[in-house]
């Protein structure tokens, strides 16, 4: 694993990936690339293809266009030898109730050639765990023992569905760190993910899906600044604030103006708050309701759709 990390080629690269259903193209032409030592995150609503593109990815489903090299191994060429540089831990993934912890490990291990499995059980902290049958495990316990079972091979590439989702805050968090450790061991990660903060603190970069095709793909904080920010300040006054005003309290952030209702995004929002309470100190205007919202994932992606489509 080492030696391709090192070589600086990338882990996974996706070239005009096509996958259709029928008639209904669920990856409509998609280009995707993740290096050594990177973090990926795949971001989209339901429907969007990410599900069909990581099963290409995965070598559980045949695209109908397009190549998938991972670690410079052409899948479609040599689709054994692609999937074994390839770990991956999805959502749908089931754990064999009946086994223990260790032998759901031998299993895997065996289902890999034999592969070296040792010290895999206590690097994920489930040496505790390792005779206690899979279905008696909390989420957390699973979410490490799926992991585990992705690296056995020692695979240069991983590909996680959801790992944050349904655990807890802090088992959440202890997760991610378990992640970061392994992007620092130069492996590359594409992680598919609903969770925008999930994505914010993990990942180097994104992409986003909609309708089968990439819209938008960046760092998580130039993409989420460029839809609006993920936290918006809505404003409602009594009048109305007049538009030029209105406009000088913006500033330099987004300003969506409805009557009454004023909602500012991205920018200084601390700023803007100042500029509305000395806008509003010497004008027979009162604040009738004000808050802050963390804008939806299905709310940014329409914002990056829009900024896509011109």
């Amino acid at each position: 694993m080492a030696r391709l990390a090192d070589s600086g080629a990338p882990l996974l690269a996706v070239a005009g990936l096509v996958k259709r259903h029928g008639t209904t193209a669920a990856v409509a032409g998609v280009d995707l690339m993740v290096a050594p030592g990177e973090i990926v995150g795949l971001l989209g609503a339901n429907g969007a293809g990410k599900t069909s593109l990581i099963e290409c990815i995965a070598g559980l489903a045949t695209p109908d266009a397009g190549t998938i090299r991972i670690a410079g191994v052409d899948a479609g060429a040599d689709p054994r030898g692609a999937r074994r540089l390839c770990g991956v831990a999805l959502q749908s993934t089931g754990l064999p109730p009946r086994l223990t912890v260790a032998e759901t490990v031998a299993l895997f291990a065996v289902l890999h050639g034999g592969a070296d499995t040792d010290g895999l059980i206590d690097r994920f902290g489930l040496a505790g765990k390792a005779g206690a049958r899979c279905e008696t495990l909390s989420g957390g316990q699973r979410q490490r023992l799926a992991l585990a079972l992705a690296l056995i091979g020692d695979p240069p590439l991983l590909i996680l569905d959801e790992p944050g989702a349904g655990l807890d805050p802090a088992i959440r968090d202890d997760f991610h760190g378990l992640i970061e450790t392994l992007r620092s061991s130069g492996r590359g990660l594409l992680i598919a993910t609903h969770d925008l903060a999930e994505a914010a603190r993990l990942c180097d970069r994104v992409v986003v899906m909609a309708a089968g095709r990439v819209v938008a793909a960046g760092s998580p904080g130039a993409l989420i600044e460029d839809a609006g920010g993920l936290v918006r300040l809505r404003v409602r006054t009594r009048p109305a604030v007049p538009d030029t005003v209105a406009a000088e309290i913006a500033g330099d952030a987004r300003l969506a103006q409805d009557g009454e209702l004023m909602v500012f995004s991205g920018g200084d929002l601390r700023a803007v708050l100042a500029r509305l309470g000395a806008a509003l100190a010497t004008a027979d205007i009162a604040i009738v309701d004000i808050a802050t919202e963390t804008a939806s994932l299905e709310a940014l992606i329409v914002a990056m759709v829009r900024r896509a489509d011109g």
